[in-house]
């Protein structure tokens, strides 16, 4: 009798061990949306979604959007959904009533300078001086330019065999295939996703445009 109580026991504790380490799916929100969500410092993806905690464990969460301020909490697996609401980060102070003083002249400043005569600077006998000629063949240091830097934009064309697939580029959202943007040159991160499929990731350097075609798993 006793040896079928202390039997039971152990089947009891083990079947609460197992549910403890229940998956739970917890809906993410945020206003506004499309905001980057990390987990315990690795991005998951961007509100709206879904994502599998582990029932009871606690985990480190953190979201984030340009223009708005970061929050970071803690978060216990199985607690509920996530809903939470980002603050527009605080515009540039206006200047002071001193700083805008001393940035523009008083009246009276505007009025000793409307009285005294104005000077004539005293000539320069080196101005009438003729400039040195510049012989074909001679480079002259103070005529060189450098070239302006090259700003010209590539652009890149993303499609998918089934679209409407979201695509963000540096983790930025821009759309949804097909999409087309331009980019400055240079090394960008591909990111394309689609529920029910592989995810997408490609880190390209564009020098020129550049088109490319996804097919999903």
């Amino acid at each position: 009798m006793k040896k079928g109580i202390f039997v039971a026991i152990l089947l009891n504790l083990s079947l609460a061990a197992v549910f403890s380490q229940a998956i739970v799916k917890t809906r993410i929100f945020s206003n506004p949306s499309d905001a980057a969500v990390y987990v315990d410092g690795t991005q998951i993806g961007h509100t709206p979604m879904e994502f599998r905690f582990r029932d009871g464990k606690m985990y480190k969460i953190q979201i984030k959007k340009n223009n708005y301020q970061s929050l970071s909490f803690d978060y216990r697996g199985g607690s509920g959904n996530i809903n939470k609401r980002l603050e527009a980060s605080m515009p540039p102070p206006k200047p002071t009533k001193e700083q805008h003083k001393m940035a523009s002249p008083s009246r009276e400043e505007n009025r000793r300078a409307a009285k005294e005569p104005h000077k004539q600077p005293k000539p320069n006998p080196h101005d009438n001086a003729q400039p040195p000629c510049h012989k074909p063949g001679h480079d002259n240091h103070h005529d060189r330019h450098m070239p302006p830097p090259d700003k010209r934009k590539c652009v890149l064309s993303i499609k998918s065999d089934i679209p409407g697939a979201r695509v963000d580029i540096d983790r930025h959202f821009v759309g949804h295939t097909p999409v087309r943007i331009e980019l400055e040159k240079g090394m960008h991160e591909i990111f394309v996703k689609l529920p029910g499929h592989r995810d997408y990731f490609e880190r390209v350097k564009l020098e020129h445009d550049k088109d490319i075609f996804i097919r999903f798993r």
